[in-house]
């Protein structure tokens, strides 16, 4: 598990222990910071420099998201004019924390469907 720097004030984080689901609100500046952050602790590149390729990428690919059990609200709420997203992930049976192809990030444009 990575720390990646979300306060659980400031981004609502709720997680629950006996289902795993998790749940927080960020902006797209402070979820490419924890991407970025996360890629640096294990020694890749994280393949997006921006806010702006990081949330075309999410929006382009939100099915396949809600597939893996991810349920994204963009644009939840506005902070002094910065958009704020709602993220909730529930674990389901079969999914798995030691998966070997969660170890690597997709290219820009890969298609990840196999």
């Amino acid at each position: 598990m990575h720390e990646i720097g979300l306060e659980s004030d400031e981004h609502n984080v709720t997680y629950d222990q006996k289902t795993g689901d998790v749940s927080f609100e960020i902006t797209a500046n402070d979820l490419l910071n924890c991407f970025l952050k996360m890629a640096r602790d294990l020694h890749d590149k994280f393949p997006y420099n921006s806010t702006n390729q990081l949330m075309s990428r999410l929006k382009n690919d939100i099915d396949v998201l809600e597939e893996n059990h991810w349920n994204i609200l963009l644009k939840l709420k506005k902070i002094s004019g910065i958009n704020v997203h709602r993220f909730h992930h529930e674990l389901v049976d079969g999914d798995s924390e030691n998966d070997e192809d969660d170890k690597t990030w997709p290219s820009k444009g890969e298609n990840n469907e196999n």
